[in-house]
């Protein structure tokens, strides 16, 4: 899986399917090996025996990825915000994971998001930081555009077309 062999990119933008699976009751699965990206094949039965290749990335995977110097991950897919509050750690699930390999910052998303709206405001998103925006300006301001242009077309602006981002930097 090429992601796995990224080194310091300066951004990382991963457009799938993302997971996360809850635990079983008083099981102790670490939150990181139930969260992951879904790619290519990962539906194939004939990967699932292959440790390094199987078409799923899980957090703990996440976390032998260099990613120090890394500026943004984008994590385009659903749920991708999503995770388990854990003592003294915060909320451990894939942007915990991003975080720890090193990116510096990480947006993903809180519910399911729609696929055409996600494609416009992502690519907003980077056409204001290309435009030297930083990344919660850019993120704000393309959240912004897209309730304008839903406002005009539909006479509304529901939060499921624009809201679902959220962008978090690493703590120091």
């Amino acid at each position: 899986m090429a992601v796995k062999a990224a080194q310091r990119p300066e951004t990382l933008v991963l457009s799938t399917h993302a997971f996360f699976l809850p635990a079983p009751p008083r099981s102790g699965i670490n939150p990181l090996l139930r969260c992951g990206l879904a790619f290519a094949g990962a539906n194939d039965p004939k990967r699932r025996d292959q440790e390094d290749n199987d078409g799923t990335l899980t957090g703990m995977e996440v976390l032998g990825i260099d990613l120090r110097g890394t500026e943004l991950v984008m994590l385009s897919a659903c749920q991708t915000g999503m995770g388990e509050l854990t003592n003294a750690e915060g909320v451990s699930g894939l942007r915990q994971a991003f975080h720890l390999a090193g990116a510096e910052n990480v947006a993903a998303t809180l519910w399911s998001i729609p696929d055409i709206e996600t494609a416009d405001l992502v690519k907003n998103f980077f056409v204001k930081r290309a435009m030297g925006e930083d990344d919660a300006l850019a993120l704000r301001n393309a959240q912004m555009e897209v309730i304008r242009n839903r406002r005009k077309e539909y006479g509304e602006a529901h939060p499921v077309y624009w809201a679902a981002f959220t962008l978090t930097k690493r703590g120091r």
